[in-house]
């Protein structure tokens, strides 16, 4: 895991809250997988990796629901297992990627990828975005321009101990410098998620939304 700049969940996601059911139609690549997304997606709920916005209902029957950024995060998540990468460390390192902007990514990435909007959209009336999180920053770059963002995971071997380092970060490959290898690690496999082949799913119309 690697250090990250702030915390980003103080403030409104924009865009509609689905429920675990509409928001796992959206990123399930074929209709007869929709149920395991959803028990994967709780499995991520539970275990933290994606943010629950807020819950419909009461008692055993309440219904979580999740922010576009949240479900996109899922579908990131889902892809990287789907990959063969479903240890805990890879998952969480993901996780953290699609939710705030490490120390180690460059100054000048840094303020491109955690920016600051305006307004934003994401498939539902402008709303005041503030600060948004890489994976939020990924969808409205699709939405406004059809700028297509990557989660890129590295895994590296230091050289002297044989620790195991994971790094991921969602950027556009196009304007966002990725960081260098560390000096003393050796590295080992780079994987490119295309995440953007979510997004037109992810933004169609709010059936489903609370």
């Amino acid at each position: 895991m690697t250090e990250v700049l702030e915390p980003l969940f103080a403030h409104v996601e924009p865009g509609p809250l689905l429920k675990i059911g509409a928001a796992a139609r959206r990123i399930a690549e074929a209709g007869g997988l929709v149920g395991q997304v959803e028990a994967q997606m709780r499995d991520m709920a539970q275990r933290n990796l994606i943010h629950v916005r807020a819950k419909r209902g009461t008692g055993p029957t309440a219904h979580n629901l999740f922010a576009l950024s949240d479900v996109a995060t899922a579908a990131a998540l889902r892809a990287a297992r789907v990959s063969g990468f479903a240890d805990v460390a890879v998952q969480q390192e993901i996780s953290r990627a699609c939710y705030s902007v490490s120390q180690e990514v460059p100054e000048d990435a840094a303020r491109v990828i955690g920016f600051q909007l305006d307004t934003v959209r994401l498939g539902g009336p402008e709303e005041n975005a503030g600060v948004i999180h890489p994976i939020t920053a990924a969808l409205a770059a699709w939405e406004e321009t059809g700028t297509g963002w990557n989660v890129r995971l590295d895994v590296s071997i230091n050289a002297e101990t044989g620790e195991r380092r994971v790094f991921a970060m969602v950027y556009d490959p196009a304007i966002h410098p990725f960081p260098a290898p560390k000096a003393g690690w050796f590295p080992v496999s780079t994987t490119l998620i295309p995440i953007w082949r979510y997004f037109p799913a992810i933004l169609r119309s709010e059936e489903g939304a609370n």
